[in-house]
């Protein structure tokens, strides 16, 4: 497998993490304290952006020779020209896509560790006890 082929491979589990970890927070404890869902839902939103953006561009990268190098790899160009209203370009390179969507999930995550830890937890109820049936008497 080549040095793109294990990026692709890296950017597509990350993005899963990252919107599988978004729902997760989504569907969390409502006893969780406000601020700290927020900011990790917040985290978790933005850093999904690039992480879909990066696979949307990873094709781009397909026909280039210095693909192959893990060196030069995050300093290669994505034109996003194509994607933008007509005389826009911008180019940018992959590290600038992947720092801010591993950057994104890590503090998304933290705060919901933070989060649930801060969460009282919630008593057990008690189980109604059994009613104890009169022993037979063949036993």
């Amino acid at each position: 497998m080549t040095t793109l082929g294990y990026f692709t491979i890296s950017a597509s589990v990350l993005c899963v993490i990252t919107i599988a970890s978004l729902c997760w927070v989504a569907a969390g404890s409502a006893r969780m304290p406000r601020a700290l869902r927020a900011l990790s839902l917040l985290a978790l939103a933005v850093s999904a952006v690039p992480a879909v953006l990066t696979l949307a561009l990873t094709p781009l990268l397909t026909g280039t020779s210095a693909a192959e190098d893990a060196a030069t790899l995050y300093s290669l160009p994505f034109d996003l020209g194509p994607l933008l209203p007509a005389g826009a370009a911008v180019i940018i390179a992959p590290k600038h896509l992947v720092w801010p969507h591993v950057l994104g999930l890590l503090i998304g995550l933290v705060l919901y560790a933070i989060g649930a830890i801060a969460t009282p937890r919630e008593e057990p109820e008690a189980a109604p006890r059994k009613a104890r049936l009169p022993m037979s008497k063949h036993h």
